[in-house]
């Protein structure tokens, strides 16, 4: 065997050492990915809530409409909507990435996502601020460095450490959205107490009030079940943001055991609230 060959296979052996050694990191990335796809399970949108408000107003109104949607001004937040989705793109973009590049794939990458800008504002009750902007403008220039020649050559270590800063701030601000749609949930139901309260104090029938009494107590129980999902998935924001800083700081010792025993852990939580969620 030439000394061509020999060098070749060595190489070969200290890619695929390289490859094995952080397979911990891939394997978390994508649990990462498959919990933040819940977000796309999730029941309530704040476009929804605003055309059940709408459709709310209606019922106490006693009008019926074709269209209950209609005169209904959601703009802000469906816009609300429309941020939070691209800071979920954004971030899973960036764990899909991070894999990628964990398992040596330099092939394997996701710029679409980030393809639209966020803007900064007031979006019904999400405030979109020039730090949140900030950080998905440079978690968006980080991806698209990542797979150029000249930043292959750089350690997965400096990928994680110019990527932390940003993508704590989506995640938290991505957790911030969901608060607002658990709270949009207390209010309806807070709302729908006091509309059953009332009816239940006018005039009509035993069964009549039975009924009444019936319908409201499923509909807390609907509301409570919506709320639950939420504060699941939020809690997997939270694990994520935890394992992702524990990456950090120990990004310069990846293929050690601290953190083999560290990503087994965490994505050993996360698969529990996949789990959580999905008995709801």
């Amino acid at each position: 065997m030439n000394k061509k060959a020999c060098a070749a296979i060595l190489l070969l052996i200290t890619v695929l050492n390289a490859c094995t050694s952080l397979k911990p990191i891939s394997d978390a990335a994508a649990k990462s990915q498959k919990s933040l796809a819940v977000f796309e399970e999730l029941p309530t949108t704040y476009t929804g809530f605003c055309e059940e408000r709408c459709q709310f107003t209606l019922v106490r109104k006693s009008e019926i409409k074709r269209d209950s949607t209609r005169g209904c001004d959601c703009k802000l937040f469906t816009a609300a909507d429309r941020a939070t989705v691209k800071v979920y793109n954004a971030i899973n973009a960036y764990f899909k990435s991070l894999g990628a590049l964990s398992k040596g794939d330099l092939t394997t990458y996701d710029t679409k996502a980030l393809s639209e800008a966020l803007t900064e504002g007031q979006f019904a009750s999400l405030t979109i601020d020039k730090k949140t902007v900030t950080a998905y403008s440079s978690l968006g220039r980080l991806l698209l460095q990542v797979f150029t020649d000249s930043y292959r050559k750089k350690k997965l270590s400096t990928v994680i450490e110019t990527g932390n800063e940003p993508l704590q701030t989506l995640l938290s601000v991505f957790g911030t959205s969901i608060g607002n749609l658990v709270s949009e949930l207390e209010f309806q139901k807070e709302r729908n107490y006091a509309l059953y309260a009332e009816l239940i104090l006018s005039e009509g029938s035993a069964y009549e009030k039975l009924t009444l009494s019936n319908n409201y107590y499923n509909e807390i129980t609907r509301l409570k079940q919506k709320q639950e999902q939420l504060r699941t998935f939020a809690k997997s924001l939270v694990a994520i943001g935890k394992g992702h800083q524990n990456l950090y700081e120990n990004r310069n010792k990846l293929t050690s055991k601290e953190i083999r025993e560290l990503m087994a852990d965490y994505s050993a939580s996360l698969q529990d609230l996949i789990v959580d969620f999905n008995k709801l």
